[in-house]
């Protein structure tokens, strides 16, 4: 190391030989900390300088040669180009440092002078904050004109592009994205200044931008530049002009080699997408592909933000009339881009809730805290910027999602209230929401339906009036008949034909709403079919020659078995009827003297047992009662 700094004094004092400055001038074109650790020792050598130049200047300010003012002397060179090479230079009559740019030995024909002095005034022409000065054009000792420019102090954007951890240590920026994006906004503003000048740049790319150290940026190499209003007497006939890797397909001939302002937005897109995937658009294609076919849009990765997907396409565009036509409308973009960054980090933010609600296994719980979280980020997206199709089209995905889980859980409620306030589903999902809806309503009405047809409460006032009226009607027949029995049995089945006829006719005209539940129709039926079951008892007993007392004792025993019926319908405490004729029937058969008051005892349980159920029900409610029966 000491001996590569010393031979870097004495190449600044000229103190080598031919040899060894050679192959120490390669050496810094190879390696750009040795063209760093010199420059350092050239400011200090421009410091003494300055200082011995000031004695000079303070005891002879006038006694230079002006010949001597005018000259730039050379130093060791910083770069190497295509057909030039650029020294570290120090201007006398303004005693600055300098870059100084000559032709390379090999390119000394008067087509090349041309193209250097060419370049020098087309970058004079353009003073703008990002375009590297020309301070003078002066003759060097091979009596060749040099190109005297500003001394940039820095790197190439290539060489920072993609070094987060330097980009930070010298510019502190901690986004590296936005830093670069920075950069190349600044280059879209000298391109746009140049287009103001009629001229356009064709040779944009990343090591053709320098950043110097305290963060200025600078388009470089103006040397295939092109003035829209000169005559094009520097170009090669019949051979592109660029880098093949970024050129516009109208470089390489396509769309009538017609170039503009459109070009240089292809260059500067093509620049962008290095920066975005780390290498040119076209990179590894030959150029004589490229010459013959016009290439589509390259492809765009899926980790490039959507927002910056779209700029890209439009500026990468192969037509130019449909290309993104100036370098000050992709900056505009940028910057928009810039401004939603927040909202884009919250749309990613939601993205990655959302693909981690998707995954399979999630419990209920899980699922809910990372689908909430995900809504949650886009929600704040669109509230930093309302136009975020990512979190609009992530908030979409994920309420689809919370719909979808909701349905597979069997929670309509929670699926209709997410339905409600969803932006948009899937027309499939809510068909089949609108399903789950439809089943639920169906089976709630079928739940409805079941409940009111064992409510036992429904009509219990009307069962009550008309059961206690016939009740009575039925109490005194019968109780006449048992102390007074008929000759025949026809006015027993009269009886019994008339109650059933006329007590059908009654309730379907005064209480139909006990024919509304299915509890109150069985009942209705049981009784029906308990009085056409006396009836053909009647019949049958006639028909077998029993006795009057026979009949009326069989009578008993029907009355037992339909009241027991009905309890086990109505309420359990109607036994006590059952039980009355139950008993009345034993007692009648065993001792048939006691028939008359048996068919009175029963009976009369039997009202009673009716009155006192329907009074205290009416009170104490129906819900105590065991379910009915299915």
């Amino acid at each position: 190391m000491e001996a590569e700094a010393d031979r870097l004094r004495r190449l600044l004092e000229g103190d080598l030989d031919e040899d060894t400055r050679a192959e120490l001038e390669t050496k810094l074109a190879d390696r750009p900390s040795l063209r760093e650790q010199l420059a350092d020792m050239a400011l200090d050598a421009e410091r003494t300088q300055r200082a011995t130049a000031a004695v000079r200047i303070t005891s002879d300010a006038w006694g230079m040669d002006p010949s001597e003012l005018s000259t730039v002397d050379v130093g060791p060179l910083l770069g190497r180009g295509g057909m030039a090479v650029v020294h570290l230079g120090h201007q006398l009559k303004l005693d600055r440092a300098v870059a100084l740019k000559s032709l390379r030995e090999e390119y000394r024909e008067p087509e090349d002078v041309s193209r250097l002095l060419w370049e020098a005034r087309i970058t004079g022409r353009l003073e703008h904050p990002n375009i590297v000065p020309v301070h003078d054009i002066v003759t060097g000792s091979d009596g060749l004109p040099q190109v005297v420019l500003k001394r940039i102090e820095g790197e190439t954007w290539s060489t920072l592009m993609k070094n987060a951890a330097l980009v930070k240590e010298r510019f502190g920026a901690v986004d590296l994205l936005e830093w670069n994006l920075d950069v190349l906004m600044a280059v879209a503003r000298a391109l746009s200044f140049a287009h103001s000048r009629r001229i356009i740049h064709r040779d944009v790319k990343p090591s053709n931008v320098m950043v110097g150290s305290f963060g200025e940026v600078y388009l470089m190499d103006w040397g295939i530049a092109y003035d829209l209003d000169g005559p094009p007497e520097l170009e090669e006939e019949g051979q592109p002009s660029g880098t093949t890797g970024y050129m516009s397909p109208e470089q390489l001939g396509h769309h009538d080699g017609r170039l503009g302002p459109w070009t240089d937005t292809y260059l500067l897109g093509a620049t962008l997408y290095h920066l975005l995937t780390g290498r040119p658009p076209h990179a590894g294609i030959p150029v004589i592909e490229r010459v013959d076919e016009p290439d589509p849009v390259p492809p765009i990765p899926d980790h490039v933000p959507e927002e910056l997907r779209r700029l890209l396409t439009r500026a990468l565009d192969p037509n130019p009339v449909t290309r993104t036509t100036h370098p000050e409308d992709l900056r505009r973009e940028v910057l928009a881009f810039l401004s939603h960054r927040a909202a884009l980090r919250l749309a990613d933010r939601g993205d990655r809730a959302r693909d981690e609600a998707r995954a399979a296994g999630l419990d209920a719980v899980g699922f809910e805290e990372t689908s909430l979280a995900a809504d949650l980020a886009y929600r704040a997206a669109l509230e930093e910027w309302p136009s975020c199709e990512q979190a609009r089209a992530g908030r979409r995905a994920v309420q689809t999602l919370r719909v979808q889980r909701a349905l597979d859980d069997d929670d309509l409620h929670l699926a209709r209230r997410l339905a409600s306030t969803s932006e948009e589903l899937p027309a499939e999902l809510r068909a089949r929401l609108q399903r789950a809806m439809a089943d639920a309503s169906a089976n709630a009405a079928k739940i409805e339906r079941l409940v009111k047809d064992a409510d036992r409460g429904l009509g219990h006032r009307a069962r009550g009036m008309f059961g206690g009226g016939f009740a009575v009607l039925w109490v005194g027949f019968w109780g006449t008949v048992a102390f007074r029995p008929p000759d025949t049995i026809w006015p027993l089945v009269g009886f019994t034909l008339g109650v059933l006829a006329v007590g059908s006719l009654v309730i379907r005209l005064k209480a139909p709403q006990l024919f509304e539940n299915r509890i109150n129709r069985t009942s209705i039926m049981v009784v029906i079919s308990s009085l056409l079951m006396l009836t053909v008892w009647c019949i049958g007993a006639h028909v077998r020659g029993f006795d009057m007392a026979t009949v009326i004792t069989g009578y008993l025993f029907v009355c037992a078995f339909f009241t027991s019926g009905m309890a086990t319908l109505m309420d359990p405490w109607g036994a006590v009827s059952a039980f009355g004729f139950a008993v009345a029937f034993i007692v009648a058969a065993a001792w048939p003297a006691t028939l008359p008051y048996a068919v009175v005892g029963a009976n009369v349980v039997m009202l009673l047992n009716q009155l006192i159920l329907n009074f205290a029900r009416a009170k104490r409610g129906f819900a105590s009662l065991p379910p009915a029966p299915p």
